[in-house]
């Protein structure tokens, strides 16, 4: 029975790690992103609570729906954690992250299970914020030669 019970209640707990991210993004003011993990952490809690049997009372939704919302909040909490990592400028970092949002979206809709669900944002964003650094530093640096 213990372990019964810790197969539920694992995945189920583990979602509330969310919890102290998004407390520690809003009170530095990151609060988009606080958002998006507090999102993250209420859809993955709810979709695991939703596994195990006992706790379907508390399932609001279609279980392919929390399904969604549960990889979907997963691959977005990486995308804007990138982001604020590159320490963009608003222009920028407002679109960069509506871009991940929208291409996300989109691709999980595709395919949940898919290689390309974390690895394109992982991929993308670490591309992205390398380009930016290169760029800067080559600014900063030295290209004025003359």
């Amino acid at each position: 029975m213990g372990a019964y019970i810790a197969k539920m209640l694992l995945p189920t707990v583990s979602s509330l790690v969310f919890l102290p991210a998004a407390s520690v993004a809003a009170k530095r003011g990151f609060h988009m992103e606080a958002m998006v993990y507090f999102f993250t952490m209420f859809f993955t809690t709810i979709y695991h609570a939703c596994d195990g049997p006992g706790l379907s009372i508390i399932c609001f939704m279609k279980y392919e729906i929390l399904e969604y919302f549960s990889v979907y909040g997963t691959a977005i909490s990486i995308w804007v954690t990138l982001i604020a990592l590159g320490d963009f400028d608003e222009p920028k970092r407002s679109t960069l992250t509506m871009f991940g949002v929208l291409t996300c979206a989109v691709r999980i809709y595709q395919d949940r299970c898919g290689y390309g669900i974390y690895s394109g944002p992982i991929g993308s964003a670490v591309f992205i914020i390398t380009v930016k650094w290169v760029c800067d530093n080559n600014l900063q640096y030295g290209n004025n030669k003359y």
